[in-house]
């Protein structure tokens, strides 16, 4: 089980670890269609994780469980 605090108190190493064993998510590598759609994403938002996360939900078409504001009123598929 995966808790928020785990990101600062173990080593990233772990952390992927830990991630990986988690029903249901799959790490995702970051290909050349998926920075092609994060430059082509209609959006002002600059920040380069926030707009390959968003390219990554969209070519995949699912949905993007997040609590962050900037993407959840650009990205119409967010759940929180």
């Amino acid at each position: 089980m995966l808790t928020p605090n785990d990101l600062t108190s173990v080593p990233i190493e772990e952390f992927v670890i830990r991630l990986k064993r988690v029903r249901g998510v799959e790490i995702m590598a970051v290909d050349d269609t998926t920075w092609l759609r994060n430059l082509d994403l209609d959006w002002p938002h600059r920040d380069p994780a926030d707009r390959t996360i968003v390219a990554t939900a969209d070519l995949l078409g699912c949905p993007l469980v997040t609590s962050d504001e900037t993407i959840r009123s650009f990205y119409r598929n967010s759940i929180w």
